[in-house]
């Protein structure tokens, strides 16, 4: 009889600890968290990087009809002008001098390039030059226009 007890105590023991192990494993919703592990939010995708000496270089060679010996210079004159910029901007130097700096690079990128066009190219150079620079004149006035509200908004706060 003490044997049939100590297995019925032993069988009702391991029944009830696996009863136990089964509540702790599972969450309100009945699943087990060990196959939700890894799921949860997902990692935003990365983005492949953008190579900008071959997005400006094929850009060029778009719009100004470049041909192979004209676009590998180009290639080249953008690629200088990016590790230029990348070394002016590690510099310990304030904004002033760097925006000096970068403008100098870039005027110094935009004649190498003028070398090697035709007239025909260099018009069109032109124009895309005073495409870009409308562009950032709008941006610069929306920033200023934006700025401005800003301190009204802030004066009639203050009021």
């Amino acid at each position: 009889m003490n044997i049939k007890i100590a297995s019925f105590i032993l069988l009702l023991t391991l029944f009830l600890s696996n009863e136990a192990n089964a509540q702790y494993r599972n969450n309100r919703n009945g699943l087990d968290r060990s196959m939700m592990s890894g799921q949860g939010n997902p990692s935003p995708k990365k983005k492949k990087p953008v190579d900008q000496v071959q997005v400006t270089t094929e850009r060029l060679t778009t719009d100004l009809e470049l041909d192979g010996f004209q676009s590998a210079i180009v290639r080249t004159v953008v690629e200088d002008y990016k590790n230029s910029s990348t070394a002016i901007m590690e510099e310990q130097v304030s904004n002033e001098i760097k925006y000096e700096k970068l403008t100098a690079a870039n005027m110094k990128m935009e004649t190498q390039i003028m070398e090697i066009l035709n007239e025909k190219q260099k018009v069109k150079f032109a124009e895309l030059k005073e495409k870009s620079l409308n562009k950032d004149s709008k941006k610069d006035k929306k920033k200023k226009k934006n700025k401005k509200d800003e301190e009204e908004t802030t004066e009639t706060i203050a009021e």
